[in-house]
């Protein structure tokens, strides 16, 4: 049986099990996958778009520029959350919270 653990806070993991070995190993093997997915198909549409090799036989001018977009995109998506995951494990992150608005002054729980 997995628990998962609602209090996890944080926001780049996509899978959340509550424990913290699964939730790294299916994340990393998540990232892993979009991105050589990615390189893949932007190796084709590369070769398609500027060198004039018929890659994908299928696929046109538009096809070809929308997977160059989508392709950029999936990398950028998941080079930030990796450095975000970089992040996350090598520093702890500083948790906030404020007081009721009493006058008192905030808590900074590191």
């Amino acid at each position: 049986m997995i628990r998962v653990n609602s209090k996890t806070k944080s926001s780049i993991f996509m899978f959340r099990s509550g424990f913290p070995v699964i939730d790294s190993v299916l994340n990393w093997a998540t990232y892993y996958s979009v991105t050589s997915t990615a390189c893949v198909l932007l190796e084709g549409a590369y070769l398609q778009k500027f060198y004039n090799i018929q890659y994908y036989t299928k696929f046109n001018g538009l096809d070809i520029n929308v997977m160059l977009g989508v392709c950029a995109l999936l990398l950028w998506y998941v080079s930030l959350h990796i450095f975000k995951m970089g992040q996350e494990l090598l520093f702890k992150p500083e948790e906030v919270v404020i007081a009721a608005e009493t006058g008192t002054q905030s808590e900074i729980t590191q």
